[in-house]
């Protein structure tokens, strides 16, 4: 029986936690997630204070190489998966936040 190598990542706020695993062909990126032990049927492992979702509706974002794709997506030899965690917050919040403080400007600079 034929075989895929595969690598399974997850990017923390501190660190990378990366798994190399051996599937057989045809396994999905569903089970290579679970094979990681990075997830559960719960969602992804992470401690309370990173914010992880949990439940059914909670699916991991995923992608390979930088390409987010679905966790059927059936696996090739040499892919790398990629477990994306949460945005803490929106980009465009984020640049708002940053225009309007540059707005402000400097208070009581004298000039």
């Amino acid at each position: 029986m034929s075989s895929v190598r595969v690598t399974v990542v997850r990017a923390l706020s501190a660190q990378a936690q990366i798994r190399p695993l051996e599937l057989p062909a045809g396994a999905t990126v569903a089970d290579a997630l679970f094979a990681s032990g990075l997830v559960s049927s719960s969602g992804p492992a992470e401690s309370p204070s990173h914010g992880a979702a949990t439940g059914p509706s909670a699916a991991p974002a995923v992608g390979i190489f930088g390409r987010r794709v679905d966790l059927s997506q059936v696996l090739v030899e040499g892919d790398q998966v990629e477990l994306y965690r949460p945005l803490s917050s929106a980009p465009g919040e984020r640049r708002r936040a940053r225009a309007k403080a540059r707005q402000a400007g400097p208070q009581g600079t004298g000039l």
